[in-house]
């Protein structure tokens, strides 16, 4: 597919996107199916967005469909993979602040993406909030995941400010 509003967003969370799957990596088995679905959610975002870049909507149900099953499918790994731990552990903050990201991705559907993200926003900071203490485990892998969450979190806002503030829009059937 060619280069498209998708690709930017891509592009612009990928680095942190590497950050954390590192970060899953040290945190153990786990958190790679989560990971996993996660990533997979971005990539469908990404041919979402381009797909409605370049198609006129009604043609394309099962694609947007699709994306949206994604998303679904990712909140589900991810709670799926939070049953049996506890709400104190610490593994439960990584599950639910990665959730909390991939739940966000709603603001595809609304025609007030900006007022979705700036609403979700404090309860990811309050998820992330104990990942970035210090004392969690005296372990720099839990901040290092918080801070790569945020930037995640704070790119994709800044996207739907800058791209698509009013929602995603389709290609006009009269444009070329």
């Amino acid at each position: 597919m060619e280069e498209g509003p998708g690709k930017k967003l891509s592009e612009v969370v990928d680095v942190e996107v590497k950050a954390l799957q590192r970060c899953g990596d040290i945190l153990g088995n786990r958190m790679k199916a989560p990971l996993k679905a996660f990533t997979k959610t971005i990539q469908e975002v990404e041919k979402f967005l381009n797909l409605a870049s370049i198609t006129v909507m009604p043609a394309d149900r099962d694609d947007r469909q699709r994306m949206l099953d994604s998303v679904a499918e990712s909140m589900e790994v991810v709670s799926e993979f939070s049953v049996g731990v506890l709400p104190e552990d610490t593994l439960e903050h990584h599950l639910r602040s990665l959730e909390a990201v991939v739940r966000t991705f709603v603001w595809l559907l609304s025609s007030d993406p900006v007022s979705i993200m700036r609403k979700e926003k404090e309860p990811l900071m309050e998820m992330l909030r104990p990942l970035k203490q210090k004392g969690v485990s005296g372990d720099q892998v839990h901040m290092d995941w918080a801070d790569a969450l945020e930037s995640i979190y704070n790119k994709i806002e800044e996207f739907v400010i800058a791209e698509c503030p009013h929602g995603v829009v389709w290609r006009n059937e009269t444009e070329p």
